[in-house]
């Protein structure tokens, strides 16, 4: 079959629309990024993403803005992301609260951690501290459960991601413990009221403990890692003082809506591997935890489904009921 003139001239001008919109996304970014931060400024997740937007600013020649949208364990900011235009200028720097935990914290998940995102490039891989206020007459874990078994049932703990929600609960099991837990919006805005008195114990992201720790407002009792670490060298881990195999680990990378453009994605992609190969980098996301080395981008829908499982797994163990 022929084509008349007309379809030539329809056929044609899908071509050009076809190669301008090639050329749209080649000449990305054209305008001001946002990463979206799903828990309040100064928690961990809060300081690695404005020091990747720093990086990213200078790699892709456009203004990157951090935007903190707390909430739902991190899942709004998420669902934010997960329903923003694909067009590469919305992003997220999500993690094992917001991909890996919530499927299994949450009964009606608002979006799919594997196929509604689009994963262009891991950061860190952070730690968590056992922390109390400074003031509280817990010196160790073994004082600190007596405190606990002497308030019978009232005894409190605070979280501000499912990460540390899932630790605290998790403790608790192992130490046959009956503790209320206390939601909260970020680990900063909990950080108040456990300065305060307000609930017993706290797990933190060492990012944003270490600061309290500096400054004298709280005392770490332990540290969930397989060895002591450089941060906290006097702090032991769990495994020396009576609960061995109890580590934990999160993990947070940049990623957009599903469906971005090829060549948005791979601009992307690319620029990451380029700001996480940089020596001065690694040095400044080194106290937030251990640099994650680049992969292939192919490689994270089977990342995101293994850190799903094991951290439903976790959850499980935790004892924690889905809401």
């Amino acid at each position: 079959m022929s084509f008349t003139p007309t379809r030539r001239v329809f056929a044609s001008s899908l071509i050009a629309l076809a190669a301008s919109g090639a050329l749209a996304q080649s000449g990305y970014p054209n305008k001001p990024i946002r990463i979206v931060v799903p828990f309040g400024p100064g928690s961990g997740t809060d300081v690695v993403a404005r020091i990747i937007a720093e990086e990213l600013q200078g790699e892709l020649g456009q203004t990157v803005i951090v935007e903190n949208k707390p909430g739902a364990n991190g899942t709004i900011a998420a669902d934010l992301v997960a329903k923003a235009p694909a067009d590469g200028y919305t992003l997220v720097m999500g993690g094992s609260s917001t991909h890996s935990s919530a499927p299994s914290l949450f009964k009606n998940l608002p979006y799919d951690p594997v196929t509604d995102f689009t994963m262009v490039g891991n950061t860190v891989e952070t730690q968590f501290a056992l922390v109390v206020r400074a003031e509280s007459p817990a010196q160790s874990l073994k004082e600190l459960t007596a405190l606990l078994q002497a308030k019978a049932g009232k005894g409190t703990f605070g979280f501000g991601s499912a990460t540390t929600q899932i630790a605290g609960a998790a403790l608790m099991k192992r130490l046959n413990l009956n503790v209320t837990p206390v939601p909260y919006k970020s680990n900063p805005l909990a950080i108040t009221d456990l300065i305060g008195g307000q609930f017993d114990f706290m797990f933190l992201d060492l990012t944003t403990a270490m600061p309290q720790i500096r400054g004298g407002r709280v005392r770490a009792l332990a540290v969930a890692a397989p060895a002591r670490v450089s941060e906290l060298p006097q702090v032991p881990v769990f495994a020396e003082i009576g609960v061995p195999n109890f580590t934990l680990y999160s993990w947070l990378g940049i990623m957009g809506p599903k469906g971005l453009p090829e060549p948005v994605a791979d601009r992307l992609a690319n620029a990451m591997t380029k700001i996480m190969n940089k020596q001065t980098v690694k040095d400044r996301l080194a106290p937030t935890g251990k640099p994650i080395p680049p992969v292939a981008r192919s490689t994270y829908p089977a990342y995101l489904r293994e850190q799903r499982d094991g951290w439903a797994g976790k959850i499980k163990d935790a004892g924690i009921q889905p809401e």
